[in-house]
């Protein structure tokens, strides 16, 4: 099997050196240190510095402003940002969740969130371990209760990196009580500063 880069994903490679060599990562300022995942220090700077090239919708659709590069683009970059030490710990989450709103979410949040992403201004702590459910996602208690056009969600999320520097929060509830213990669970997207949201 061969592991080498293509043609095209050695020219990206080339591409992300010449960008960091021009945009030294030690010159961004630093919101937060790396989470313990090996993905870097958290910089808004640095991210929007990295939308500004279009790599964060890189992968996109065109049909939402993407440019359709191939998924190993992603870790072309990756590499060559953890190989330079680049602070970019925010990364992983927004494409994540960006490629959750174009699979599954609603047209509100293809239309308001996808385009924040884009532009390096949305970041996203993960709102999945709670007291009582930490390596047993199925155990979480926080229920989501569908209240008119909206959800009113209570709960409790613990060990959530970065939660009090980010622009929204990934929070998983319990949508259904009826469905098995490994169904009936939504991912909602909510702003940090929700009514009722104390981080």
């Amino acid at each position: 099997m061969d592991f080498a880069y293509t043609a095209d994903e050695q020219a990206f490679a080339a591409e992300v050196r010449r960008f960091l060599a021009e945009h030294p990562p030690e010159r961004f300022a630093i919101d937060g240190m790396d989470a313990g995942y090996g993905s870097g220090s958290h910089s808004r700077p640095f991210l929007r510095a990295l939308a500004d090239q279009g790599w964060l919708s890189m992968t996109w659709p065109k049909a939402h402003g993407g440019q359709e590069r191939p998924m190993f683009f992603k870790l072309v970059l990756l590499e060559e940002l953890a190989r330079a030490g680049a602070p970019f710990g925010p990364l992983a989450g927004c494409w994540q969740t960006a490629d959750a709103i174009i699979e599954y979410g609603s047209e509100r949040l293809r239309r308001e969130v996808l385009p924040a992403i884009a532009r390096g201004e949305a970041t996203f702590w993960q709102g999945c371990s709670e007291p009582g459910a930490g390596s047993d996602l199925l155990a979480l208690k926080t229920e989501a209760r569908r209240d008119g056009d909206d959800y009113v969600i209570r709960g409790h999320k613990i060990w959530s990196s970065h939660a009090g520097i980010s622009r929204y929060g990934l929070v998983f509830a319990r949508t259904s009580r009826e469905a098995r213990r490994s169904r009936g669970f939504s991912m909602f997207v909510v702003p940090n500063g929700t009514s009722g949201m104390d981080i």
